[in-house]
Order: structure tokens, then sequence, then C-alpha cells
């Protein structure tokens, strides 16, 4: 009985669906038919596909593209910048602090002499940035470029 009552509320259920494009499930036969229905039936409309026939080619005519001689300028030589000139008087390293006494002045890390930065004291001598250019300062007073 059961079994009746619940096939019966299926039918009355599935009936009043509307389906597809408007159309009415009005028998049990339909509504068993739509639960078992092909997965890989395609329920959207038709649409007929248009072949459009491809244009024809265009002719395209090449040309030899101009060309400009233009004249290479060379730059002028420039002259490489020499670092200030320097002479240590004395050094002090091993502290905290270093320190070292150049042109009768006392500095220390990070100080500027002209357009140079001190950027290390050592025992060996005084390291300075010259236009992004570490020079090496020595205490016998030679100037050495580092790498």
């Amino acid at each position: 009985m059961k079994n009746k009552i619940l096939l019966l509320t299926l039918i009355i259920f599935f009936s009043s669906i509307q389906i597809g494009y408007g159309e009415d499930l009005s028998s049990a036969e339909e509504v068993l038919g739509f639960l078992h229905r092909n997965p890989f039936k395609s329920w959207l409309p038709k649409i007929e596909e248009k072949i459009e026939k491809e244009p024809e080619a265009t002719k395209i005519e090449y040309k030899e593209p101009e060309v400009k001689i233009i004249p290479v300028l060379k730059p002028a030589p420039v002259e490489e910048a020499k670092p200030p000139e320097i002479k240590i008087s004395g050094l002090v390293w091993s502290t905290d602090r270093p320190q070292a006494i150049i042109n009768d002045q006392i500095l220390t890390i990070g100080d500027m002499i002209g357009d140079s930065k001190i950027i290390d004291i050592n025992k060996d001598g005084v390291d300075i940035m010259f236009l992004n250019k570490l020079y090496t300062i020595k205490i016998e007073q030679t100037l050495t470029q580092s790498i």
C-alpha cells in the first residue's frame, strides 16, 4: 500500500513539473522515461551551422624598406676623476671607534673628505669611496684601487 501511495505521489509530482520547452508530463511512462533518460542526449535545440565561404587571399606587394644611414657619433673621451689629495698622519684602528688623522683633521668612519667618504680604517690604511669606486690609501701614502 505504501509503495502505491509513493508511486502515485511521484507521478503527480512529476506531472506538475514542466520539463524541456514547456511540455507537461502526463503519464507514468513519461515520468519513468524521464528518470531513465540517456545522459548523452542533448536537450538543447539544434542550431544549424552556417559555413561561410572563406574569403579569397589578396595579393600583397612587397616593397623594399627605405634604409637611412645615420652617422654614429663617437663620445668624447672622459677623463677619469682622481680622488682628492689625502695625507695620512696617523691611525687608531683597534678601538670601538677607529680614527685617522687625515690632512691635519681627526676623522672617523662615515666622515667626508671633499667628495670622498671614509668606509673603513684599519692597520694598513684608510678605505675611501670616491665616485662609486673603492680606493685604499695606505699609511705609506700610496693610492691603490680595490676590486
